[in-house]
């Protein structure tokens, strides 16, 4: 059986559906009763009953300003074919919830297939 997944983006605000169809019709739908921006993902390919799904993996991380001790932590939603080092080095220099970030440390990671 299709599986897609919509992301839609709406005020700021995503919210996800799995639908039972392929891109196609997801896109119609999307198209037809949604507003706002949306994406469509589906699986890459379906090999017996093993789905390999295009989903972006889930990255927990704790950030931190070594200098004033200052911390925070993000749950970040990354593509799948980026790397944790890819996360460091776009996270490294930014500046988040008045934390100047110069560490990084990954608390949890893992594919978002039911995101």
């Amino acid at each position: 059986m299709a599986k897609s997944y919509i992301v839609n983006r709406l005020n700021g605000k995503s919210k996800t559906y799995a639908v039972p169809t392929t891109a196609v019709n997801a896109q119609t739908f999307a198209t037809t009763f949604l507003d706002g921006e949306f994406a469509i993902y589906e699986p890459a390919s379906i090999v017996g009953s093993d789905v390999v799904a295009v989903a972006p993996t889930l990255f927990n991380v704790m950030f931190k300003d070594t200098t004033t001790d200052m911390k925070g932590y993000a749950s970040l939603l990354v593509p799948a074919n980026k790397t944790e080092n890819d996360l460091f080095t776009a996270m490294m220099g930014l500046t988040l919830n008045g934390v100047h970030i110069d560490y990084v440390s990954t608390m949890s990671q893992r594919v978002a297939e039911q995101f």
